[in-house]
C-alpha cells in the first residue's frame, strides 16, 4: 500500500506590479491595480500587495490598501 503524500498549502496565485485586480471592500467589488509587492510576512508567509483603487462616481476617492494575494482575483 503506497504511503499517501502530504502537501503543503496551496499558494495563491502571484500578482506583478502594474495588474489589475479586483477585491471586495466593505459591501462593494472594486478593481485596483497592484502598486507595491510587500513579500511574504509573517510565519505562514502570506503575500501581500498594496493596491490601489478609486471609490465612488460622482466624487471618486482614491484610496491604497495593502492586501493578502488571497483576496484578490484577477481583472
Amino acid at each position: 500500500m503506497r504511503a499517501s503524500r502530504k502537501r503543503g498549502p496551496v499558494k495563491p496565485p502571484t500578482f506583478r506590479f502594474g495588474q489589475r485586480v479586483r477585491f471586495q471592500y466593505v459591501t462593494q467589488r472594486v478593481s485596483g491595480r497592484i502598486i507595491e509587492d510587500c513579500g511574504p510576512l509573517g510565519v505562514g508567509g502570506v503575500q501581500l500587495h498594496t493596491v490601489r483603487a478609486k471609490l465612488g462616481r460622482v466624487v471618486p476617492i482614491e484610496i491604497v490598501l495593502e492586501l493578502p494575494a488571497d483576496k484578490l482575483h484577477a481583472a
